[in-house]
């Protein structure tokens, strides 16, 4: 019998992990269902991976590190110039949009199917995340142009970082095309900007 090399065996765990994951959600997963179908032993998975969340926080990877590198952007960019455009918004709006629309069963799984796991929370994670990175953006604005002390509360920030947090998970909830995503996310956009004057002044063709 020709034994498997080690790195064919890790991908194959984490290729049917995946599947099974984005079928059953973490709870409902079964650890031996994904060994059967990957050609192992159940107590190899825990070789590889140490226990169920570890694999679940392997599958989603590629998805955790791009948050990162999101929020990296983000504090590199406020830092460099706090007052974002109108424009580098909407370009932010179309950047992720597409990275939603490339990514969805991954987003699905993460933010509707993730109980149970370590990321269960993740939702409330990103919003307090924006939050504190959206308190500190005003602080500078107000400092770049000598607005005085900031009257802006944390619930009030909290909401609207909600309101976006949850435009993309229900983006991906009701499965908007990537045209539409990136339509009605501009539209929000504008809205935040300029009230419904901003919106019904669209040319809507």
């Amino acid at each position: 019998m020709v034994q498997r090399k080690k790195d064919e065996v890790y991908y194959a765990i984490l290729e049917k992990a995946k599947e099974e994951f984005i079928e059953q959600g973490f709870q409902k997963a079964s650890l031996r269902n994904i060994a059967r179908e990957a050609g192992i032993t159940h107590s190899n998975i825990y070789h590889y991976f140490g226990n169920k969340d570890a694999l679940f926080r392997a599958v989603l990877i590629a998805v955790l590190n791009y948050l990162e590198l999101g929020k990296a952007f983000l504090i590199a960019h406020e830092e460099n110039h706090a007052d974002f455009t109108l424009e580098d918004h909407m370009q932010i709006i179309d950047k992720t949009s597409e990275y939603l629309d490339a990514n969805r069963e991954l987003l699905k799984l993460l933010f509707f199917k993730a109980n149970g796991s370590s990321l269960a929370n993740i939702k409330n994670e990103i919003i307090d995340w924006f939050t504190d990175t959206y308190r500190l953006t005003l602080r500078k604005l107000s400092e770049k142009y000598n607005l005085g002390a900031v009257c802006v509360s944390d619930f009030f920030i909290h909401n609207i970082s909600s309101i976006w947090m949850n435009f993309l998970m229900e983006s991906l909830m009701h499965d908007l095309s990537l045209e539409e995503m990136c339509r009605d996310g501009r539209n929000m956009m504008n809205f935040i900007y300029y009230g419904w004057g901003g919106v019904l002044s669209l040319d809507c063709k």
